[in-house]
């Protein structure tokens, strides 16, 4: 799988860009084993349209997927819900939220989602993230 930096792909190259238009038509032609770090990327980049696009491929392949995307490790085990939170991006939080992304989970600095929103001063992901039942704690162990 390729690095989320590398533009080794047409579909990374497509995510990167924000290009929906090229990802629709790459997608029927990809597995969703290999959309792991462009789930990732379009997350980072707030892309909520490529998310849905990429989501709605692959659940419609396999429903296990789903529960995988949206809660996949990228650098430093943030997920995509840390990194929507850390960039207040909302609208992907809620995306994400309703997808059953996971509240509780831990990147390598040992932050939950909730906590990069603190950092970044989000209010409205902070607001999503606390009506979703995520806890003020950091769950170690």
């Amino acid at each position: 799988m390729a690095k989320d930096h590398e533009l080794a792909t047409p579909m990374i190259a497509a995510v990167m860009g924000g290009h929906h238009n090229i990802v629709e038509i790459l997608l029927p032609r990809l597995s969703y084993d290999d959309l792991h770090a462009e789930f990732i990327i379009a997350s980072k980049k707030r892309l909520e349209r490529v998310l849905g696009l990429i989501l709605k491929a692959t659940t419609d392949e396999n429903q296990k997927a789903l529960e995988e995307f949206v809660n996949a490790k990228g650098e430093d085990s943030n997920t995509p819900l840390h990194y929507a939170a850390e960039s207040g991006h909302a609208r992907v939080v809620q995306f994400l939220l309703l997808r059953r992304a996971n509240l509780e989970a831990v990147n390598s600095s040992t932050m939950i989602p909730l906590a990069k929103a603190a950092l970044s001063s989000s209010l409205d992901s902070i607001k999503l993230l606390l009506d979703a039942g995520a806890s003020l704690e950091t769950p170690i162990g």
